[in-house]
């Protein structure tokens, strides 16, 4: 008896689709790109430059580094982000803007005693602002999460 139920069921839902149609597509591709990284390479969706830095050494020598490429880059006018992952002693710096200040950007990063640094220019994204923020990403982050829209859209997600 069971066999027979399930092939009906079966059936019906063929049934169903063909009668109907497909369900709407609804996914849709975000307007926008916010944050990209080392692994960001070709969605150009502003004009300009980019660059991604990665940074590797001891604590103590990219901790001031940070801070001191942060205050370079702001006083240039460039917009970007600063990661620190402290578990694996490295920094990742994403800037755009003028191609002179990119430059100098890394040629200082670069010269940083103790540091390895591996450059990786990218098409910008924009979306970044003056702030320059430091995000220090730790193992065991959590965050709270907050998601609008039309109950259907998200109910397809």
């Amino acid at each position: 008896l069971w066999k027979y139920t399930m092939t009906g069921c079966l059936f019906a839902l063929c049934a169903s689709v063909a009668l109907a149609g497909p369900p709407p597509l609804l996914a849709a591709r975000a307007p926008s790109v916010v944050m990209g990284g080392m692994e960001q390479k070709l969605t150009p969706l502003a004009s300009g430059n980019r660059v991604s830095l990665q940074l590797s050494g001891p604590t103590a020598s990219l901790e001031p580094l940070a801070q001191s490429c942060v205050g370079m880059a702001r006083s240039a006018g460039l917009t970007g982000i600063v990661y620190s992952l402290e578990r694996l002693a490295r920094l990742e710096i994403v800037a755009e803007g003028g191609r002179e200040h990119l430059d100098a950007l890394v040629d200082h990063a670069a010269a940083a005693a103790d540091v390895e640094c591996k450059v990786e220019w990218q098409a910008p994204v924009g979306g970044y602002d003056e702030a320059f923020p430091l995000v220090t990403l730790r193992p065991q982050m959590s965050a709270v999460l907050g998601v609008h829209g039309d109950k259907r859209t998200l109910d397809y997600y």
